[in-house]
């Protein structure tokens, strides 16, 4: 049950993370008086997830791949977790993928003018928005990461043999 507790925690840390720098983005780019971070999402987010998917897919079908070639070599070794979270990855960004289309509905809505503070709730949506941009860069660098990670096993799985 820890555990759970810990993964439920470390998500919470992240979205926390993306709220911040999102925030921050979206106050700077309301101080400076430009709307181009905002407006360029709004087209171009659900083309750029996509684009972040097929290379995370590639990524990760290049990953698993490799990680069979050391099983085969190295039977005790369990790639189950691994292979787990590369597949969460995915879900997650077919999470963001949805979200963000939704957000941008919203957003676009005529009938979130009609309510009270507007401003601020249109504010809290863009900034949700950029952090969807953001947590979406954050998994593919993870996915990236993964990469090196396998080249430093395959070393010294080589170095040993």
């Amino acid at each position: 049950m820890e555990r759970y507790y810990r993964i439920i925690l470390s998500y919470l840390k992240d979205i926390l993370l993306f709220l911040t720098i999102a925030f921050f983005v979206n106050v700077f780019s309301y101080l400076i008086g430009t709307d181009l971070l905002l407006s360029y999402l709004k087209i171009n987010l659900t083309t750029i997830q996509l684009g972040l998917m097929a290379i995370n897919t590639a990524t990760c079908g290049l990953v698993i791949s490799k990680l069979q070639e050391i099983k085969e070599r190295h039977r005790e070794i369990d790639v189950k977790p691994t292979t787990m979270a590369l597949l969460n990855s995915l879900k997650e960004q077919i999470i963001l993928i949805i979200t963000g289309v939704i957000l941008m509905l919203v957003i676009d809505s005529d009938s979130i003018e009609r309510i009270i503070y507007c401003e601020y709730i249109t504010f809290v949506l863009e900034t949700l928005l950029i952090a969807v941009f953001v947590n979406s860069i954050q998994v593919l660098w993870d996915t990236g990461k993964s990469i090196f990670v396998l080249i430093d096993i395959m070393d010294d799985f080589d170095n040993n043999d």
